[in-house]
């Protein structure tokens, strides 16, 4: 009796060789083309979705700038988050988007990312307008909201995707850019040109330190939030933030941005095996 033949398997979401959960996206075998089709669903979905809310809400409206907008930004994001979590459930690789495979912990950039969220409180802390409620219940939930679209999205998918085929050092400088860049689209935010990308270049390279601190993604939602929520709370809510606390404030995040670089340059996470058998880059 002749043994059935055994069917060729389809492409694979599992472990590589090496035994480690294989990066987004997983079912994609080859390196460059995961790498290539992480940047068309980075690039091309969000350019679409910024475009259309610029033409919907009109240049010039900044999304901080009242509790209509606020909610306006959300339900977009909302939008965004279900078309991002279909694309890593079917492309595969959920597990190297959410976590690191080991965290980095060295003890200057815990520090910094403490000092951080000591600053934000104490901002937090200084008196409220009256009548402010409801802008800080939008506020709350929109920073919560792009925190973890564009925080799953930059510091999620694209590096996750990068690091299939690049050095860990292009994977900190290519999604920290492209997240930069991307806040251009952002009609409200734009007028400062150059000012804009690197504050937000800034902010992405913090965050990227504050992922790979934590080990897992939350880190880098949790500051992105905490960013957002301080500059909406000290322009629309607050009475009056000591100025020491902005200049605090500013000093911290530049420093971690810088330690997100160190950090990117002095080690890569231990899910670099991108391929079968492929050769981890350095």
């Amino acid at each position: 009796m002749s043994a059935s033949p055994v069917p060729s398997p389809g492409p694979r979401s599992g472990p590589d060789r090496s035994g480690r959960p294989r990066p987004f996206p997983a079912r994609i075998e080859r390196p460059w083309l995961a790498v290539a089709v992480t940047i068309v669903v980075v690039l091309v979905l969000p350019f679409a979705v910024l475009a259309g809310q610029a033409v919907s809400t009109g240049s010039g409206v900044n999304p901080l700038s009242s509790s209509q907008a606020l909610l306006h930004q959300s339900a977009g994001e909302g939008v965004l988050l279900v078309v991002f979590a279909v694309i890593v459930t079917v492309f595969g690789g959920w597990r190297r988007v959410l976590a690191e495979s080991a965290s980095a912990r060295p003890w200057w950039a815990v520090a910094a990312l403490v000092a951080y969220v000591v600053v934000a409180v104490l901002t937090f802390l200084a008196p409220v307008r009256s009548g402010a409620a409801g802008y800080l219940g939008a506020l709350v939930v929109a920073v919560i909201a792009v925190a973890v679209v564009e925080e799953l999205v930059f510091r999620g998918i694209l590096v996750s995707g990068l690091r299939r085929a690049t050095p860990e050092w292009v994977v900190w400088l290519v999604s920290t850019a492209v997240f930069a860049l991307m806040h251009l689209l952002n009609q409200g935010e734009a007028a400062g040109g150059l000012y804009q990308v690197v504050t937000t270049f800034v902010l992405g390279s913090a965050c990227y330190l504050a992922r790979r601190v934590a080990g897992a993604l939350w880190g880098a939602v949790l500051l992105h939030a905490l960013s957002n929520g301080i500059l909406g709370f000290r322009g629309h809510a607050a009475v009056g933030v000591p100025p020491l606390l902005v200049v605090a404030g500013t000093a911290v995040i530049v420093v971690a941005a810088v330690m997100g670089m160190v950090v990117a340059l002095r080690r890569a996470p231990q899910d670099r095996v991108h391929t079968s058998g492929g050769a981890t880059p350095r």
